[in-house]
């Protein structure tokens, strides 16, 4: 990136109001010198590989028979010891927002029954309708436990409507709050925030899901971005945590923008304070475009 100080130009006339929360990875066989003993040994040695062959014939057939009785007997063992499970327990683990006992009542696992009796797939399907499992895996540990593991959905943004609220993923399943179960994430403006389980689809949402899954990247952005939106004109416009500095990062190149924040925070802002600026535009390229006071 280009010396800092090249990175800031000041704006035409003009001023913004000031906003505050807007919230792939051998062998060799030997002859004598006499024909006598060429054909004795000759006959000698037929007679011998003969007996070779019917001896190697009987031990490869004794191989194939031993194989199949293995086969048969793995068979029969597996068979009988999988009739030896009897599923009486269910153990869970990997949730953090979701509830144990959900996860079990949504599972509708069939007690006191072999696993051959079971629909695993239908209990993962029921697992996953919850609203914070992503994905949902299942395991028998014998004797008699269906163990599940779940992947939840981690919220990159809290949705906020009027009153209601509600996190949101970066495939835009919209997510319950759950209290005692707090997640520190920016607030998200300009989309509806109800219907948990819900996905937010649009072309708006879908750049704000780039911007914060990039964002996720810059340890500063997640310090120092509190709340954004979606425009038309702008794209992604943000506040800074301190003083609601307005961030415009537009609708492109998140991670380069999100480096011209970082190199801002860190060498400008020390100098002049952040409270001397309305706004800071990270749009274009090699430069910064401020507003002051």
């Amino acid at each position: 990136m280009s010396d800092i100080n090249n990175l800031f130009s000041d704006p035409s006339p003009g001023s913004d109001n000031k906003t505050g929360k807007n919230r792939n990875h051998l062998k060799q066989l030997d002859q004598s010198d006499q024909q006598k003993d060429n054909v004795e040994k000759s006959t000698a040695n037929d007679d011998k590989e003969l007996g070779n062959n019917r001896s190697g014939h009987k031990i490869k057939g004794r191989y194939v028979l031993i194989a199949v009785l293995l086969v048969i007997g793995a068979t029969f063992l597996g068979y009988y010891a999988t009739k030896a499970v009897i599923i009486k327990n269910i153990t869970v683990d990997g949730q953090y927002f979701s509830n144990q006992k959900d996860i079990i009542a949504a599972a509708r696992v069939p007690m006191n029954v072999a696993p051959d009796s079971i629909n695993f797939l239908k209990i993962i399907k029921n697992v996953e309708k919850l609203p914070y499992v992503k994905e949902a895996y299942i395991r028998v540990v014998p004797p008699t436990t269906l163990h599940i593991h779940v992947i939840e959905r981690k919220p990159i943004a809290m949705l906020v409507n009027g009153a209601n609220k509600m996190y949101v993923d970066a495939d835009g399943v919209k997510l319950p709050i759950i209290n005692g179960k707090a997640v520190d994430a920016p607030l998200l403006y300009g989309f509806q925030a109800t219907g948990a389980g819900d996905t937010l689809k649009s072309d708006r949402f879908h750049e704000v899901s780039n911007f914060l899954t990039d964002a996720n990247k810059h340890d500063l952005a997640g310090m120092t971005i509190s709340e954004l939106g979606f425009s038309k004109k702008e794209g992604i416009v943000a506040l800074s945590q301190d003083n609601g500095v307005k961030l415009i990062f537009g609708k492109q190149d998140f991670n380069e923008r999100l480096s011209y924040w970082d190199a801002f925070y860190k060498q400008v802002i020390p100098r002049k304070g952040i409270d001397k600026f309305l706004s800071v535009d990270l749009r274009y390229k090699g430069q910064i475009v401020t507003h002051e006071l």
